[in-house]
């Protein structure tokens, strides 16, 4: 069942659930992590927040959840600017109050893991010039 109810005028965001209006590229991560931990929407609702506050949580967390999914291509990392970036995507989400984030661990664990891959061939690659 797809969550979301209603397309907005625009068309570049979706009502979520009726919390909040989401981006449309945002609408599978969501799906794919409230369907692994529905407790996160129940969660939302019960604190009756703001359509605006949830929106902005919302945002924070589809960046967050688009970054780890799109780090795939290892070759193109730039070391600096992708620690940076999910430094930034990471503090903004923690500011929302979205202090449980442990089901996200496994997909920051490959995230790093790559990381220090792509550090340990370009160690390598220094080393042997």
């Amino acid at each position: 069942m797809s969550l979301v109810t209603k397309y907005n005028n625009n068309n570049n965001l979706v009502d979520f659930k009726g919390l909040c209006k989401v981006r449309k590229d945002f609408v599978q991560l969501f799906e794919e992590a409230c369907s692994k931990h529905p407790e996160d929407v129940r969660g939302v609702k019960r604190r009756n927040w703001s359509e605006n506050f949830t929106e902005r949580l919302f945002m924070a967390l589809g960046r967050v959840l688009h970054f780890l999914k799109s780090y795939k291509d290892v070759k193109d990392m730039n070391d600096d600017t992708y620690d940076e970036e999910f430094q930034d995507l990471w503090e903004q989400l923690k500011s929302f109050g979205f202090d449980d984030l442990i089901w996200m661990e496994n997909d920051v664990k490959k995230y790093m893991a790559k990381k220090m891959g792509k550090m340990w061939i370009l160690k390598e690659k220094k080393e042997n010039f």
